[in-house]
């Protein structure tokens, strides 16, 4: 894939986060629950470690990142 920003070719790559209690989620705005974990819709769940693994695309040069889910 081409970086729709440059066209420069994207690297193929995973994202990493870790997140014990909940997983990776999708807020349209960080509130007060969701400090805490509480609410947004879960996009992934994490493993056993708390550890979540996403793969996804970037442009070292944009500094844009792209994902499916």
């Amino acid at each position: 894939m081409n970086c729709p920003n440059c066209g420069n070719p994207m690297e193929d790559g995973i994202l990493e986060t870790e997140s014990l209690v909940s997983g990776v989620k999708w807020r349209k705005e960080v509130t007060y629950l969701s400090r805490i974990g509480i609410g947004g819709e879960r996009i992934y769940e994490s493993n056993m470690w708390g550890i979540v693994h996403i793969k996804a695309e970037r442009c070292p040069n944009c500094r844009l990142i792209i994902h499916k889910y």
